[in-house]
C-alpha cells in the first residue's frame, strides 16, 4: 500500500500548483530536478530524468490531482495544469469549440461536448473557480 506521494510527485504538485499557468513537461522537469546549465548556459534535460517526470505526472493524473492538457499542446510540448487551472483551461477550451461547432450547425458535437462539461462545470463550482473570468 502507498504512503503518498513521493519527493517527485510533491515537487511537481507545488510547482503546478502555485502556477496560474499550463506548464510544458521540459519546463516542470528543469524546475523540479533543477539540472546544472551546459558551459553555453543552456539548461538540458536529458532523457532519464524527463521519464522518471513523466512517469510521476502520469500517477498524479490518474489521482486526478493534475490535469493533463492533450487538448493543450503548444509548440509541440504536452502540458499540464493544477486542478484549478486544468478544469478552468478545458472548460474555456470546450466553449469556444462549441461556438466554432453552433457556427458550423453542429449540434450533436454540441451536446455531447456540454454533457462532457456538465460535471467540470460543477466541480468548478464546487472550488469556486470563476470559468467567465478572461
Amino acid at each position: 500500500m502507498s504512503k503518498g506521494h513521493g519527493r517527485l510527485q510533491r515537487e511537481l504538485l507545488s510547482i503546478l500548483e502555485a502556477s496560474a499557468e499550463t506548464v510544458d513537461t521540459f519546463t516542470l522537469t528543469a524546475r523540479a530536478l533543477r539540472p546544472e546549465p551546459n558551459a553555453d548556459g543552456v539548461t538540458i534535460v536529458a532523457e532519464s530524468p524527463l521519464s522518471s517526470v513523466r512517469r510521476a505526472l502520469g500517477k498524479l493524473t490518474d489521482t486526478k490531482r493534475i490535469f493533463d492538457l492533450a487538448r493543450g499542446w503548444q509548440d509541440g510540448r504536452r502540458r499540464w495544469a493544477s486542478e484549478r487551472v486544468g478544469l478552468r483551461y478545458l472548460i474555456r477550451t470546450m466553449q469556444m469549440e462549441n461556438q466554432m461547432d453552433a457556427g458550423a450547425g453542429r449540434k450533436s458535437a454540441i451536446l455531447r461536448r456540454a454533457e462532457e462539461m456538465m460535471p467540470m462545470i460543477a466541480g468548478a463550482h464546487e472550488l469556486a473557480i470563476n470559468i467567465d473570468a478572461a
